[in-house]
This record gives structure tokens, sequence and C-alpha cells, in this order.
């Protein structure tokens, strides 16, 4: 990637991370009832305080990756992390910018974590 490729990559993934942390956050419990189905970076508050993210993920479909996190496997990283039920994780909060590259994704996913510093992606 050339230097210019990076700044324009730079600049976009701060625009993605203003409109993901300023987005409207919903709880786990609604998007799962909603069940749409779309690709994109979403990040994860509890919900006492959805202002400090906890998690950030990315996905082909959002909300079956968030079916995963609360399913009762041991290979939810969020669910081995916090300790937590579904009765409880269904009340945090989740903000998400929809995003259907994949590499695009990916990308912006790494960047939100390493500004954001998610406690359970380190």
């Amino acid at each position: 990637m050339d230097s210019k490729n990076v700044k324009e990559n730079a600049k976009d993934n701060q625009h993605h991370l203003m409109n993901l942390v300023n987005s409207n956050p919903k709880t786990l419990k609604t998007i799962l009832k909603h069940n749409e189905l779309f690709a994109g970076v979403y990040a994860i508050s509890n919900r006492n305080d959805d202002v400090e993210v906890i998690y950030v993920g990315e996905s082909g479909q959002i909300t079956n990756r968030l079916q995963h996190h609360v399913s009762g496997t041991n290979s939810s990283v969020l669910k081995q992390k916090t300790g937590l039920d579904f009765d409880e994780l269904k009340w945090y909060k989740v903000r998400y910018r929809r995003m259907a590259n994949e590499k695009q994704r990916k990308l912006f996913e790494k960047y939100a974590i390493s500004v954001l510093k998610p406690k359970f992606n380190l």
C-alpha cells in the first residue's frame, strides 16, 4: 500500500470510528430479537456504562456472531472473559458500523481495537 492509500485508509478509519462511537446503542437482546443479517464491525459496552467499550469484533453476519457470544458454548470469548450468562449479557449495549467489504472490516476492527483498547480484546 502506498503512502497515499495509507493516509486515505487512516482517514476512512477515523470517520468510521466516529460514526461507530456516536451511533445509538442497542441492547444485545434487541439486536437478537430483530435478527437482521448484515456485515460490519461492532463495539460492546456493559449495561451500566455504555461509553466504555469492552469488546470490539467484526463479522459477515453480526447477529449470528452476537448470538454466539451469548450462547452456552465455551468458545465464546466474551462469555468466557466476562463470566456472565445470557440473562446478564442481553442488557449489554452494542453499537455497530455496517461494512460489507471483509478486508475493510478487518482493517477497521484492528484500528478500533488499537484506539478504544477494549479490555476483553487485549
